[in-house]
């Protein structure tokens, strides 16, 4: 996990964080 990731986690909240790293994975597929 990146630091930025975790760093999103604590100001944007877990749901948006969540949605951001699925969306980033989809983008790898």
């Amino acid at each position: 996990m990146d630091l930025q990731v975790i760093k999103q986690l604590k100001t944007q909240g877990i749901h948006e964080t969540a949605t951001a790293i699925y969306t980033k994975m989809q983008a790898f597929i």
